[in-house]
């Protein structure tokens, strides 16, 4: 009965709030120049539609580009050939599975070739791009100065 009571009092009970909401309103820029709206992309031709899906990073290697993807593949790209360099993450059902698959996102090469990948559920990787070998050198679990990896996206490397 009381708890009746206090629900149905609370709302009409002045609340002694310091509250003066103020309106704030960002101004838009015009679309001119370089943000005037065109049709440009329209007419793109899609490369490998079929087999990459999302690729995101795109480092250069001895003329070839290299990407990872949804579902947790690394390919390597020469004109028109498509190569599976390696896997990161575990076998999954689907893409619905992306943690389970894993998604390399961030990717650049070492001096040495090597290729240093971070994804965005297991973490640091190097691959080796000529034999597809695979080091997990820090998973995203590691703590770093108290803080783990949450969803890592890109990386850079200090040559």
């Amino acid at each position: 009965m009381y708890l009746l009571a206090f629900v149905l009092i609370l709302p009409l009970i002045p609340m002694a709030l310091d509250f003066d909401p103020q309106e704030n309103t960002a101004g838009t820029q015009d679309l001119k120049g370089p943000l005037e709206p065109n049709d440009k992309l329209d007419s793109v031709e899609y490369l490998f539609k079929d087999k990459l899906r999302g690729p995101e990073s795109l480092p250069v290697y001895k003329g070839s580009i290299y990407t990872g993807t949804e579902g947790g593949e690394i390919y390597k790209i020469t004109g028109d050939e498509v190569t599976l360099v390696a896997k990161l993450g575990k076998k999954c059902e689907g893409l619905w599975e992306e943690e389970v698959c894993g998604r390399p996102l961030g990717m650049r090469f070492h001096k040495d070739g090597r290729l240093f990948v971070i994804d965005a559920y297991y973490g640091l990787y190097a691959v080796n791009v000529e034999t597809g070998s695979v080091q997990h050198l820090l998973p995203s679990s590691t703590e770093i100065e108290g803080k783990k990896i949450v969803f890592g996206d890109d990386i850079d490397i200090d040559d």
